[in-house]
């Protein structure tokens, strides 16, 4: 998961990222 840095000492995480990433392990989880 890709962290974005806006602001010094601000960390954000691209929703989008972080939804695939969710989904590919539960994907495999499932398997």
């Amino acid at each position: 998961v890709e962290l974005i840095y806006p602001k010094p000492s601000y960390v954000e995480i691209d929703p989008d990222h972080l939804w695939q990433a969710i989904v590919e392990v539960l994907r495999e989880a499932v398997k």
